[in-house]
């Protein structure tokens, strides 16, 4: 974690500042509006810069790295819920920013709303193998490989093995995947 992320430093409690939605962060001389995006988490924030119209998403669209050309579900357990980040995406939709900026990694070459669609689209495919998966098995290694086997084939090509392994230490087929079964064990309740 280290490699990718860099080390978790504390910082000092007098420093924390705990935002709500439409909640504005003065940067001095423009300002960052916080926007609830739970659904990735229940306490996600996407940000809007009033200056720029640029909004930095965190991982409300997902992952995608820079010169990949697919968006991957950016979904862990415990608190990921899929219906609740669609309407996350749709929320930042109809902000109509300039632009998405995604917290991994970096500005989006993609419009707002092929972005959009693009990260709705592939929680809901995702969703749905893993529901095709789950229908033969509980087995979250056996989930998961299935899960693998529909997105290599849908990708293809357009994701070389140097990639598939950059999106893996992202965000993990596995982890994706649990917060995916977690959340549909969730909704059987």
């Amino acid at each position: 974690m280290d490699e990718l992320w860099g080390g978790i430093d504390p910082i000092d409690e007098d420093r924390i500042e705990i935002v709500e939605d439409a909640d504005a962060i003065d940067l001095g001389g423009r300002s960052l509006k916080a926007i609830e995006t739970p659904g990735h988490a229940g306490h996600h924030h996407a940000y809007l810069d009033d200056a720029t119209g640029l909004v930095f998403t965190g991982d409300a669209l997902g992952v995608r790295p820079q010169g990949i050309a697919a968006i991957r579900p950016a979904t862990p357990p415990p608190e990921f819920n899929l219906e609740v980040a669609v309407e996350s995406i749709e929320k930042l939709r109809r902000l109509a920013p300039k632009e998405l900026w995604f917290t991994h990694f970096g500005r989006s070459d993609l419009s707002v709303d092929h972005a959009c669609t693009a990260a709705t689209d592939a929680l809901r495919r995702w969703g749905t193998w893993v529901e095709e998966a789950r229908a033969r098995t509980a087995d979250v290694e056996q989930v998961t490989a299935a899960v693998v086997a529909k997105d290599r084939a849908e990708l293809g090509s357009a994701l070389s093995e140097e990639d598939a392994t950059r999106m893996e230490h992202t965000t993990s087929y596995r982890m994706n995947v649990s917060g995916y079964m977690r959340y549909f064990d969730k909704m059987q309740r």
